[in-house]
C-alpha cells in the first residue's frame, strides 16, 4: 500500500478540521509551527522520491545543508 493511500483519510480528517477551525472561529486543531514543519518534510519526501537523494533535517525540522560542511 502506498504511502498516499495510507494515510489519505488521516489528512483528509486534519484539513477538514483546519476548515471547520477556521470557518467556525474556532483554535485550529494543530499548532500552525507543527503544521508548517509537516509540510517541510512531506515536501522533502516528495522531493527525495523524485531526485533518489536523501535529505536531512535537524530535530527542530530545519532542512540541512550538506554542503554547509564541507
Amino acid at each position: 500500500m502506498s504511502f498516499e493511500v495510507r494515510y489519505e483519510p488521516a489528512y483528509t480528517q486534519e484539513v477538514v478540521e483546519w476548515a471547520n477551525a477556521i470557518l467556525d472561529d474556532r483554535p485550529v486543531p494543530v499548532p500552525l509551527r507543527s503544521s508548517i514543519t509537516s509540510l517541510r518534510v512531506a515536501t522533502a519526501l516528495q522531493e527525495a522520491l523524485a531526485t533518489g537523494r536523501k535529505i536531512y533535517f535537524t530535530k527542530d525540522g530545519v532542512r540541512k545543508d550538506l554542503t554547509e560542511n564541507l
